[in-house]
């Protein structure tokens, strides 16, 4: 038995060294960031990223009643007498003062509970805005132009749903840092006019830089075409 017990600790004991004496073994294990400037240089990696970002705006569209990306609940399209009689968002009779007697549509703040929200979903557009140019240096123009055309495009509309369920909203173009305490990230709401030219200026943007058609293995993918036709829906909702 103690020649057993021996054997145990003895092969215990090689591993821990056999472990402890290299370091190209932690380096192999290390957690990589997942926005390293080696990822921006992929076309493949960059499509990812992008295709993920389509899912977590319009994965929740399951009926033509779910308005607002990303969300896609049928909440706004009850806020009719016909559909849904006088609730408390639409009575007049009631007054409305803090955040959490309105829709949540907004989100959780980043800081504490990062998930598939409007503001999170801006911030992963402005990221890929931010370093396409920068570290996917490598890949083609044509390319970069058109990732940069469909950021462009969503940020637009995630920016007119937020418009349309809350009028004039924070408008944030570049990539910060979370926190609680700083108070240069504290960006008050725009005005309703503020919110309708920087949606029009991403769709504009859009429009010059994504193509008019795309090919078979990317069909679903917007289109400058899309782009026009958004600016034109946005004028016609009296924004």
């Amino acid at each position: 038995m103690k020649a057993k017990f021996s054997t145990y600790i003895t092969m215990i004991l090689l591993m821990v060294l056999g472990v402890s004496c290299s370091d190209d073994f932690l380096e192999d294990k290390k957690q990589y960031k997942y926005y390293d400037a080696e990822f921006f240089q992929s076309e493949e990696r960059v499509n990812w990223y992008v295709n993920n970002l389509y899912y977590d705006f319009y994965d929740g569209y399951k009926t033509p009643t779910a308005v607002v990306v990303g969300s896609f609940t049928t909440t706004q399209t009850t806020y009719t007498e016909e559909i849904g009689g006088i609730s408390a968002m639409i009575n007049p009779n009631i007054t409305l003062e803090n955040a959490s007697d309105g829709s949540g549509y907004f989100g959780k703040t980043l800081v504490e509970n990062p998930s598939n929200d409007p503001y999170n979903r801006i911030r992963d557009i402005n990221v890929m805005l931010e370093r396409i140019d920068v570290d996917g240096a490598n890949l083609s123009q044509t390319f970069r132009d058109q990732i940069k055309g469909q950021m462009y495009y969503l940020r637009g509309i995630q920016y007119f749903d937020l418009m349309r369920t809350y009028g004039g909203v924070p408008i944030v173009t570049t990539v910060q840092t979370p926190s609680k305490d700083d108070p240069s990230i504290k960006i008050p709401r725009a005005t309703v006019t503020e919110v309708v030219n920087q949606i029009v200026a991403d769709l504009d943007q859009a429009a010059a830089l994504l193509p008019r058609t795309w090919p078979a293995s990317d069909y679903g993918r917007f289109t400058k075409g899309a782009s026009n036709g958004s600016k034109i829906t946005c004028f016609i909702n009296l924004c």
